[in-house]
């Protein structure tokens, strides 16, 4: 059975994965954004130990911001997962787009 992923991203994705990582930066408008042009399909927890998956699609947006010293810290990977039209998780700040991290549960 096909899963179902719902829409992708709207077109203004980008600004609103923006508007979220930026609440949890420490030093916000230091911030500077690479955005991925890949949106792909995948799957993640519901929530935090959950033993089934969610179909999502993830975007990956590249940040590099100062950090707590005033030092910019290079970019960092966050990955965004988005389930019914909005960011359903975050994960981040990451070494590589590879999502090892944990999830920040948005909704």
């Amino acid at each position: 059975m096909e899963a179902d992923y719902g829409p992708k991203p709207p077109a203004n994705h980008n600004e609103l994965e923006k508007q979220e990582i930026l609440k949890i930066l420490k030093d916000a408008e230091s911030a500077r954004f690479k955005f991925s042009e890949q949106i792909k399909k995948d799957a993640i927890q519901p929530s935090f130990a959950s033993p089934s998956a969610v179909p999502v699609w993830l975007t990956i947006i590249k940040v590099n911001a100062k950090n707590s010293y005033g030092g910019y810290t290079g970019f960092k990977y966050y990955i965004c997962a988005w389930r019914d039209g909005q960011i359903f998780a975050l994960n981040g700040p990451l070494d590589s787009d590879t999502y090892f991290g944990f999830w920040h549960y948005l909704k």
